[in-house]
């Protein structure tokens, strides 16, 4: 009976001192179960709109989305007792892109999916959605939006001289060239490419009778001034940078359009022209070109060697266009419009760089539109640039295109 007693005494001894020395452990457990039960993971976004400025090189940036960078990017904050076990995010832009084009304008196209690197090859806005997952399986969602903008201008590059003759005779009001955009830039460019090209030029008071003759004094007022110019943007004024006439100092300068023209008048001085880059959110940059005008009668030939245009007729401004090739540069065919006031035969050449005809048509053109459609295979074995032109009853209109 003794014996019995003493056996039980122990044994509860023994089991006082397991439960002693087990409480910490018991105590801490329900510690730890207690907090992965009530005390979710959090990611703490600042209440801003993130702007970033586009590379100076590319139309985007190159994004890191690991913890580390969206805290130093962002300012995004990952809280969890337990320490996170993953965090994955999914980007996405505000509309569709295709190699830097805009192909679908309206709703969220989804860019990557749990990438802790992208190349973001376009601006505009965008989405990063957070999935946050902690030690103690618990997962909470964030969503972050941040645009990104181009502040970089385009670069411009301009032929430094350009010498033109113009096909007739010097008389001050008998041929007119008109030269594109294409013939002053040599290789301009932007990180998110120029959308829109423009050009106009220079010119001194001795010229101002040529200028109202050739219908740049838009207001009929017999004056060259701010109030004439050309409504670009079709808002109704004119007031905008480049569309009207501006003078500077000692020069006046015609508002920009896509072509500049060139007139005997010329031949007494050289000619400065400005050619604009656009690009897709309005930044612009300007590159000039002086240009010396002789006539084709002229026995003086300045160097580099001129250009040389077909003559007659004179061009009349504003009347016919023709337009840039579809595409350019040219591989297989190209698609070449060209407007009429009035219908009529035409004629369609097109020049070597050596000035040597290539090809030529005869058309029968119709008011309005009119399509050219050109194959690879007429042009020879040649490549490089070409000048394409077309006479028509009142004109006689030049362009250039890029053969390959």
């Amino acid at each position: 009976m003794k014996t019995q007693n003493l056996h039980q005494k122990i044994s509860h001894r023994f089991i006082a001192i397991v439960v002693l020395f087990s409480l910490p452990f018991s105590l801490q457990a329900f510690s730890t179960f207690a907090v992965a039960d009530s005390t979710k993971p959090e990611i703490v976004i600042p209440n801003r709109l993130f702007k970033l400025a586009a590379q100076s090189n590319v139309c985007g940036l190159d994004m890191r989305f690991t913890p580390d960078a969206l805290q130093q990017n962002f300012g995004v904050e990952l809280k969890t007792p337990c320490g996170y076990l993953s965090s994955k995010v999914q980007l996405a832009s505000w509309g569709r892109w295709v190699k830097g084009v805009l192909v679908q304008s309206e709703g969220w196209a989804i860019l990557s999916e749990n990438e802790a690197q992208f190349e973001i090859r376009n601006v505009g806005r965008f989405r990063l959605v957070i999935n946050l997952l902690d030690r103690c399986r618990q997962r909470t969602q964030d969503t972050l939006y941040f645009e990104i903008e181009d502040l970089s201008k385009p670069t411009m590059l301009c032929a430094s001289a350009l010498n033109l003759s113009l096909p007739g005779s010097s008389g001050l009001r008998s041929d007119v060239v008109t030269l594109d955009h294409e013939f002053f830039n040599k290789g301009s460019k932007d990180n998110c490419r120029i959308s829109q090209y423009r050009v106009r030029r220079a010119f001194y008071p001795a010229v101002i009778p040529t200028m109202i003759g050739a219908g740049y004094d838009t207001n009929g007022d017999g004056k060259l001034d701010q109030q004439d110019g050309f409504d670009l943007n079709k808002d109704g004024d004119i007031t905008d940078l480049g569309e009207y006439i501006e003078r500077r100092g000692a020069r006046y300068w015609t508002p920009l359009q896509s072509q500049v023209e060139f007139f005997p008048v010329d031949t007494l001085t050289s000619v400065t022209v400005e050619l604009w880059g656009i690009d897709g959110v309005g930044a612009f940059n300007t590159c000039k070109t002086e240009v010396s005008v002789s006539s084709s009668s002229s026995a003086d030939r300045p160097n580099p060697p001129i250009i040389k245009l077909p003559g007659e007729p004179p061009l009349s401004r504003g009347k016919d266009i023709l337009h840039p090739n579809l595409p350019n540069p040219v591989d297989k065919e190209a698609l070449i419009y060209y407007d009429l006031q009035q219908s009529g035969n035409v004629e369609f050449n097109v020049y070597d760089q050596q000035g040597r005809r290539v090809l030529i048509r005869q058309l029968n053109g119709t008011t309005g539109r009119n399509e050219i459609l050109l194959q690879r295979s007429e042009l020879g074995h040649s490549k490089g640039f070409f000048l394409y032109t077309l006479r028509t009853p009142t004109a006689v209109l030049v362009q250039k295109m890029l053969v390959l």
